[in-house]
């Protein structure tokens, strides 16, 4: 079913916090500071920095299954036996999936990479963004030129690794790691995204 398009654009501060929700509720592990920038830089750059991402979708993955939820975009171009072509809706090429929220919308991006791209997938737990987007490249992942793409993950990548949002978040969720899994997986709307500071004021209360 199509749905409208919803404009969702986080902050840095947001994304980073978020991010490690849901890869702490998909692996029970916590994601390193690396891995959390460069997800964030392949974001950034794919969406300008959020400018263009809809209905929580940060990896703009392309919807093929047509009984699920999707949004359609205008302007989609791929990059087809070198020639740039540019589809309008309702051409498949321009569905894209859509979900509720950021917690949904991340947990699915990670699955979508852990599942059909793990050689790209061992490099993004390594934190190693050049070869994290040759191994995207080589599985088809985008059309655009390899490098560019690898410059500007590179460049958004070392600017995030020099913000502190990871180191914040993930000291206030080493302090309260005991009420965060009683609360944070267990409440009432277990698939929502919950803030830092929604979590914060869970403890208070």
């Amino acid at each position: 079913m199509r749905k409208d398009l919803l404009l969702t654009k986080p902050t840095k501060e947001e994304f980073i916090h978020n991010i490690i929700f849901a890869f702490y509720d998909l692996f029970k592990t916590k994601i390193s500071k690396e891995s959390a920038c460069l997800i964030y830089a392949k974001f950034a750059l794919e969406t300008g920095y959020g400018k263009n991402c809809y209905n929580y979708n940060l990896g703009n993955i392309k919807e093929n299954n047509f009984k699920n939820h999707y949004v359609c975009l205008h302007n989609v171009w791929e990059i087809e036996n070198g020639v740039k072509v540019v589809y309008q809706p309702p051409h498949p090429q321009t569905w894209f999936r859509c979900y509720e929220n950021w917690h949904d919308g991340m947990k699915d991006y990670l699955n979508f990479i852990y599942n059909n791209y793990k050689p790209a997938w061992e490099q993004l737990m390594k934190g190693e963004p050049e070869q994290y987007v040759r191994e995207l490249k080589k599985r088809g992942y985008f059309t655009g030129n390899l490098q560019e793409y690898i410059l500007a993950v590179c460049s958004i990548f070392r600017d995030a690794m020099k913000n502190n949002n990871y180191d914040t978040s993930m000291s206030e969720l080493k302090e309260n790691e005991e009420l965060f899994e009683k609360l944070m997986w267990k409440n009432c709307k277990p698939n929502e995204c919950v803030s830092l500071t929604e979590f914060l004021q869970m403890l208070e209360s």
